[in-house]
């Protein structure tokens, strides 16, 4: 906490690239980045290497961070090791300036990286090219995407390739590209913010491969208005309302 990471190539934080153990709770917040690779740099490879039998990755939270002159927000992966574990992972309220390259998240088929919360994110000052996307992820169960504020143009903004229970909430972005491209025929339930479907008529693009109804929702310009309910509730009370929803779309 309250510190300056500058002028290296590696990342500001790092787990890996062995990680031959245990490495849980563990918090990152109030820092200044200058001049370095990622901000958030984990991975699980070289499975030859003498090792505990349990490797697990969890339980890691960063928050409050300004970072400047950075390659990238995030790098988690995991390569060719038996039974990893990845998961828990927060990065919250960052601020990122001069981003050069492509984020990614990448688990695999069997062992997928679980809980991922990216909160609060602003990618200014943008340097990566726009046929690129800003971040990749594949195989990713239970992921929380909320309140980006993105300049620049990508293509698209975010890629899911083989994703679950995925959550795209209050993104900012003025680009006229997909928002948000799926594909991969383990897609399930990736649930896109219709505020973020307002903004950008095309918001996602779908694979392929994609099943039917993995991405949601199919409304179109709806329009919510409150209807009835409590003024006023006491704390630790459940609140008890009336919504009135219109889909002014075709389904």
């Amino acid at each position: 906490s309250n510190t300056v990471v500058e002028d290296t190539t590696h990342p500001a934080f790092k787990i890996g690239t062995g990680s031959a153990g245990i490495f849980r709770n563990i918090v990152i917040h109030d820092c200044i980045f200058r001049n370095f690779n990622a901000v958030c740099c984990i991975q699980l490879m070289r499975p030859t290497m003498k090792e505990t039998p349990d490797r697990v990755i969890e339980n890691v939270r960063m928050s409050n961070i300004i970072a400047k002159n950075c390659k990238y927000l995030v790098d988690i992966t995991q390569v060719d090791v038996a039974e990893p574990i990845i998961r828990n992972i927060s990065l919250e309220n960052i601020r990122l300036e001069g981003v050069k390259r492509v984020s990614r998240i990448v688990g695999y088929a069997g062992a997928p990286i679980e809980n991922i919360t990216l909160k609060g994110i602003t990618f200014g000052a943008q340097v990566l090219t726009p046929e690129n996307p800003l971040i990749k992820m594949e195989y990713v169960n239970r992921l929380t995407i909320s309140g980006w504020n993105v300049e620049g143009e990508y293509n698209p903004l975010i890629s899911l390739k083989n994703c679950k229970e995925v959550l795209v909430d209050r993104l900012m972005s003025s680009q006229k590209a997909p928002l948000l491209k799926v594909e991969g025929k383990d897609s399930e339930r990736i649930v896109l913010n219709t505020g973020c479907l307002a903004s950008a008529p095309e918001a996602t693009e779908a694979g392929a491969d994609m099943p039917e109804n993995a991405l949601m929702p199919k409304a179109v310009n709806p329009e919510y208005s409150f209807a009835q309910g409590d003024t006023q509730v006491m704390a630790g009370s459940p609140f008890v309302g009336k919504l009135q929803v219109l889909n002014r779309g075709v389904e």
